[in-house]
């Protein structure tokens, strides 16, 4: 998930640069090492894109799935704290969903959707294992679901997207500044993900799920206006990610609240445009089938 942050994080500086990232990766390496009750572990998203490139974004998170052994849910609660802490320490948001071995076997529907699962085969696929290979545990979830069932979850997906919308516009006035930039990480990132679940909706399955690749597939196979406002979504994140680095080396508090006030009004309208559109035409393929 990209990351907007905080008028005070980045008037400290409190941005992570490439090297923050490998560091990350090392430690939670060694952590997860150190607990025989972790199963395995998988590095993907944006962040492990950026450490084979080298072209690592300042506003990128790192994000890990840890499978570990049911019973130990009360240390990895405590582990999961200090990776978190170890984030916070070199300034890099630090995302891990923790998955018991029991959720998988018993009820794996709740908590890994095929194109989660996907996601994760591909980050094996380009580096991503931590720990041990638990590709067998991910194939057999695969396995359990039905592929019919996909279109489903997408609209369910694109619906609690729109309802995060409403539940956002209706109580902004009363939030505080971190629970806005939260929500407006939300809403530079929505815009990807829920054209990636509505691709596998129609039934593709991206060999490369960056978000490039993900505006080509998606003008391909859906085309529409939902096109230009995933676009213009991308175009607003590649902006805020330029003026991060720029103000990394010299903070303009006047120039990032500006941008985050055309963040809030422009890519709100333009994600609602989107997510509107898209749950159109799933519902349209819905009917069709």
């Amino acid at each position: 998930m990209g990351v907007v942050y905080s008028p005070l994080a980045m008037k400290h500086a409190k941005v992570p640069v490439g090297g923050n990232f490998r560091v990350i990766r090392s430690e939670v390496e060694r952590f997860l090492a150190e607990a025989p009750f972790v199963k395995g572990a998988i590095h993907h998203g944006s962040s492990l894109r950026g450490l084979q490139t080298g072209n690592q974004s300042p506003i990128g998170d790192f994000d890990c799935f840890v499978l570990y052994d049911s019973s130990a849910w009360l240390e990895a609660g405590k582990l999961d704290w200090m990776i978190f802490n170890k984030g916070e320490e070199h300034c890099v948001q630090v995302n891990t969903k923790w998955l018991s071995l029991d959720q998988v076997r018993v009820a794996p529907r709740a908590e890994l959707n095929l194109g989660y699962v996907h996601h994760l085969r591909r980050a094996v696929d380009n580096g991503g294992t931590i720990k041990a290979d638990i590709t067998g545990y991910l194939d057999g979830v695969m396995l359990k679901q039905p592929v019919n069932q996909v279109l489903e979850e997408a609209k369910a997906y694109v619906s609690s997207r729109l309802s995060l919308l409403f539940d956002w516009c209706s109580s902004r006035k009363e939030l505080k500044r971190m629970d806005t930039c939260l929500f407006l990480s939300k809403v530079l990132d929505s815009g990807v993900h829920v054209a990636r679940r509505a691709l596998e909706a129609y039934g593709y399955w991206l060999p490369d799920d960056g978000s490039d690749a993900v505006l080509s597939e998606f003008e391909n196979v859906i085309g529409g206006t939902e096109v230009d406002c995933l676009r213009e979504l991308m175009e607003l994140k590649s902006e805020y990610q330029q003026l991060v680095r720029i103000l990394s080396g010299g903070y303009d508090a006047s120039r990032y609240e500006h941008f985050l006030e055309k963040l809030e009004q422009q890519g709100t309208l333009l994600l609602k445009d989107f997510l509107d559109l898209t749950l159109a035409n799933l519902e349209m393929r819905d009917s069709a089938d």
